[in-house]
């Protein structure tokens, strides 16, 4: 079986605490330690080693696990196949929406853009967060109203809304500003 067997491993993201310095629930700030989370698969009849680093969802793992079983992907999956990204049959995603609707007795709209190592954070009623995770991981300086990074912003907006037309969430997000 040893030839023939694929291994697909992941994990969910945890409850967690201690992120960002401190102590709290999973209440929908969508911390970077909840959202990146690993995934690692071996199948024999791959090329080994290769490293997809690029933005992905787990969305993804059912896509991933059809194409390794060479089955087909239904259209309506949000989702890629991971390993047709490695194998180079399908391109990178260049962008990525997370959405999110809160936990226990919170619930707001919440949705998360990921774009060129940027990370932008929009919450009903509150005001938006934006944070550049390649150089700021444990996202401490928040950049909004950085003037510059006005252009960035105002992209990633934009952004965000196309993805949200393009995946039919018409939840509207009104924020406070700052």
């Amino acid at each position: 079986l040893g030839n023939s067997t694929a291994i697909l491993m992941t994990a969910d993201h945890g409850d967690s605490l201690g992120t960002s310095g401190g102590m709290f629930d999973k209440c929908g700030d969508m911390p970077e330690e909840l959202m990146d989370v690993p995934m690692v698969i071996y199948a024999p009849w791959m090329d080994g080693n290769k490293k997809v680093d690029s933005l992905t969802s787990n969305l993804d793992v059912v896509p991933t696990v059809l194409d390794l079983l060479n089955l087909p992907i239904p259209e309506y999956m949000d989702g890629v196949s991971l390993k047709a990204v490695a194998e180079g049959r399908a391109a990178e995603r260049d962008a990525l929406m997370c959405e999110h609707y809160g936990h226990m007795d919170n619930f707001y709209s919440q949705r998360v853009l990921y774009q060129d190592g940027f990370k932008l954070i929009t919450t009903e009623g509150e005001p938006d967060q934006l944070y550049h995770i390649a150089a700021d991981p444990f996202e401490q300086e928040e950049l909004s109203k950085t003037p510059e990074v006005q252009e960035r912003y105002r992209a990633m907006k934009a952004r965000l809304k196309e993805e949200q037309e393009k995946f039919h969430d018409d939840q509207p997000l009104v924020q406070k500003e700052h």
